[in-house]
């Protein structure tokens, strides 16, 4: 894999198992996951909490739950 074809898995918005294209490794899928889940987990974090993060939405929890 190229570092073209990485550039576009990152950019990639993956909602369901035929968004995924064929032979994508599998570090690949764990890094994705793992930010969508970061964010998720940004959550439960409270309103106030005094550094600037991320939190997940809707399409997070899509991508999180996708059976890749």
């Amino acid at each position: 894999m190229t570092t073209d074809n990485y550039a576009r898995w990152k950019a990639l918005q993956i909602r369901r198992p035929d968004d995924i294209p064929p032979a994508t490794p599998f570090m690949w899928h764990a890094e994705k996951f793992t930010e969508h889940n970061d964010r998720l987990t940004n959550n439960r974090l409270p309103a106030d909490f005094p550094h600037e993060v991320e939190r997940g939405d809707a399409d997070d929890a899509l991508a999180a739950i996708c059976p890749a």
